[in-house]
């Protein structure tokens, strides 16, 4: 509005939408969506430097929950989520002053710091929790798969000292990660429970871990 006459260059954008239909009983069904967008855009005749930088969220997951039996549970998720950038600069150095006088300069179009980013998540996850006497038994799976792609350089020309921290980065990589574990928990008298379990994670390419756990516990009032 013009209100303030030196202000920052940023804005963002976000959108939050979750969709829940109850189903009956224990079934139900949720849709949930988010959405971000920033930039920051800085055009300085003065210093005869152009900063373009934007970058921005977004997810998308899916959840349905529905009895198993006369005492289970079962939960399905998928998911996905995504970020994303992209960055461009223009570095020509400060303006130049012959005799205190200002003298017009303009950057070669050569120095630039350009490139963009995408980093990405898919996920599956299926769980059932199941009840028996005074047992609780969940088991569960998971799938996720990791994207990353960067590609950011800048021209020889470009002075990485004048006012940038940056360097020049090629990466496109992804990665699937399998998980799958159980745990078993047993209330236990005046105020303690007992919990074990053990999850086995698989990186691709990286490596097989497994790890047991087992826990007692103990509320008061």
């Amino acid at each position: 509005m013009g209100a303030i006459p030196d202000h920052l260059p940023y804005f963002f954008q976000d959108l939050h939408t979750k969709v829940t239909a109850d189903l009956g009983g224990v079934r139900r069904l949720s849709v949930s969506g988010y959405h971000n967008t920033e930039s920051l855009q800085v055009y300085d005749r003065e210093e005869t430097n152009t900063l373009g930088l934007s970058w921005g969220n977004s997810a998308l997951s899916v959840h349905y929950r529905d009895r198993l039996g006369d005492n289970g549970i079962v939960d399905a998720n998928l998911g996905h989520s995504r970020f994303t950038s992209d960055l461009f600069a223009l570095g020509g150095g400060s303006a130049l002053y012959v005799d205190d006088q200002r003298v017009e300069y303009t950057p070669p179009t050569d120095t630039l710091l350009f490139g963009e980013g995408i980093m990405s998540e898919f996920r599956a996850d299926l769980r059932v929790t199941w009840r028996t006497g005074r047992a609780t038994i969940t088991t569960a799976a998971q799938a996720t798969r990791f994207l990353g792609d960067h590609d950011y350089d800048h021209t020889d020309e470009f002075d990485s000292d004048e006012g940038f921290f940056f360097s020049p980065v090629d990466l496109e990589e992804s990665s699937l990660r399998l998980a799958a574990y159980s745990t078993v928990e047993v209330p236990l008298q005046r105020g303690f429970s007992t919990r074990a379990g053990l999850r086995v994670d698989h990186f691709r390419r990286l490596a097989t871990t497994l790890a047991p756990f087992a826990e007692l516990s103990y509320a008061g009032s």
